[in-house]
């Protein structure tokens, strides 16, 4: 045997030796504290365990912020809905040729509760006037109305005001709200001639 194995050999018996003595060590120790031979997990490692065991997983942590999140954009986006339809809108309706006249002054005073709002319309041209009670709802941003009844009028001879209904669909332009869609309607003397409705929502004075 050369002299390198023989150097081998001794290391390895030495390495032994080491690994055994530091086995029968722990056998001692655990002898003396009337430990089982099988050691547990120590203290610090269950601890570990059991948080590993409660903690949320990312992923699902941010599916929860993102849901969170869109919920309460939601909630302020129907809130600040519900805020800006509210009031009183101005402008002109106007109306096809063959009308009584083709432009009309205007005034929609609009009270949402939901999805569900009433009022009252006003509409005026030269020295007669008409104003309307109104019911209608808030599918998105379009608003559906009907007049029910006139409140009260004045009018010439040969004209009748008409009860109204039509669609309306609310935009921002800046920090202006619009209401704009087509109008359709009925008098006394049968269908009403149709036109357009262009209103901006009037700012209250402070």
């Amino acid at each position: 045997m050369t002299q390198k194995r023989k150097n081998e050999v001794k290391l390895r018996a030495c390495l032994n030796i080491f690994v055994l003595s530091e086995n029968e060590a722990d056998l001692v120790n655990e002898a003396k504290a009337g430990t089982p031979s099988i050691s547990e997990p120590k203290s610090g490692l269950k601890q570990k365990f059991r948080r590993s065991d409660t903690q949320i997983h990312p992923q699902f942590s941010t599916m929860k912020n993102l849901l969170l999140f869109a919920f309460l954009l939601l909630t302020s986006w129907l809130a600040a809905q519900n805020n800006e339809l509210s009031g009183k809108w101005v402008g002109v309706l106007t109306q096809q040729e063959g009308g009584f006249r083709q432009k009309y002054y205007c005034e929609l005073v609009i009270q949402q509760k939901g999805n569900k709002i009433t009022g009252t319309t006003y509409v005026s041209v030269e020295k007669v006037h008409a104003e309307m009670a109104f019911t209608g709802e808030v599918n998105g941003s379009v608003i559906t109305f009907k007049e029910n009844r006139i409140i009260q009028y004045s009018k010439l001879d040969d004209m009748a005001w008409c009860l109204k209904w039509g669609n309306l669909s609310l935009r921002k332009k800046g920090t202006t709200w619009f209401l704009e869609g087509m109008w359709d309607g009925q008098s006394i003397y049968g269908p009403c001639i149709p036109g357009k409705v262009f209103l901006q929502k009037e700012v209250p004075r402070a």
